[in-house]
């Protein structure tokens, strides 16, 4: 059932494939944003960020895996985030929200719009493959 909700949650929705949503909502330049203050993250989360290497379907595919993995954690931390507003006093909630939003809300947005991204790579290489 878990399984089910997961593989619904993640499969790109009609909205979400041609991005127009997405450049919409400003998501590529707030990843235009992040990438420039790449080392902050890294310095703020002990990450290291994926360098670009040979992009093979095996390589997105685990891309992708990750991707997943994070856009589930920052979805649990919004969430949790958003049980905590009510017990913030009134002056902090506008910029707790503000907060979430970029700290939560946006890499969700992010990963969703990679993710998109990555899906139609990885048909067109099958496409071409079985050509």
């Amino acid at each position: 059932m878990l399984k089910n909700i997961l593989e619904w949650y993640f499969v790109p929705k009609f909205f979400e494939k041609s991005g127009t949503a997405y450049r919409l909502l400003g998501v590529h330049k707030f990843n235009k944003l992040l990438r420039s203050y790449r080392h902050c993250v890294i310095l703020l989360t002990q990450k290291k960020i994926i360098k670009r290497i040979h992009w093979d379907a095996h390589t997105l595919k685990e891309y992708n895996r990750l991707n997943k993995e994070l856009e589930i954690l920052h979805l649990f931390g919004g969430l949790f985030a958003l049980c905590l507003t009510p017990f913030l006093p009134n002056s902090f909630i506008p910029l707790f929200f503000i907060a979430n939003l970029i700290v939560n809300f946006y890499p969700i947005l992010i990963q969703r719009y990679n993710r998109t991204r990555i899906n139609r790579i990885l048909k067109k290489q099958k496409f071409f493959r079985d050509f």
